[in-house]
């Protein structure tokens, strides 16, 4: 199958991006997570991790080049000939997830009790909405 590669957006107001350099050229193997490029904004330079395993087939940007974000700037063809294999990864995703919606749900519990507990003037205390995540994730 082949994947499309697009210019991620940077950030809020970024609308393009430079193509700094190419770590890979086509018929190159890539990982995923593997750095494939680095871009660079008006306000950071970045390197840019492929978000598929398979063989770089065409860059489609040279370095130098403006892209706007959204477009398509390479090309990479995974090991994945058809949907089958995403089915089955899926499928047990799905069957996998039992156990963490519990832990979530016993985590749920005891952020609960840590909003609910109050501080010595009386009043509950204020928790953030990112330390509730971490309270979560990290029970």
């Amino acid at each position: 199958m082949i994947i499309d590669v697009v210019m991620p957006k940077m950030g809020e107001s970024i609308t393009e991006g430079t193509i700094l350099e190419w770590r890979k050229k086509p018929g190159d193997p890539i990982k995923k997570d593997e750095i494939l490029l680095e871009i660079g904004t008006d306000k950071v330079d970045s390197e840019i991790p492929s978000t598929h395993r398979g063989i770089i087939i065409e860059l489609l940007a040279e370095p130098n080049d403006v892209m706007e974000v959204g477009k398509v700037i390479a090309r990479i063809e995974t090991e994945e000939k058809s949907g089958v294999k995403i089915i089955e990864e899926t499928n047990d995703e799905t069957t996998d997830e039992e156990e963490p919606i519990l832990e979530t749900v016993e985590a749920q519990k005891k952020v609960k009790i840590l909003e609910e507990k109050e501080n010595y003037t009386g009043r509950k205390k204020f928790f953030t909405p990112v330390v509730l995540k971490i309270a979560r994730e990290e029970g």
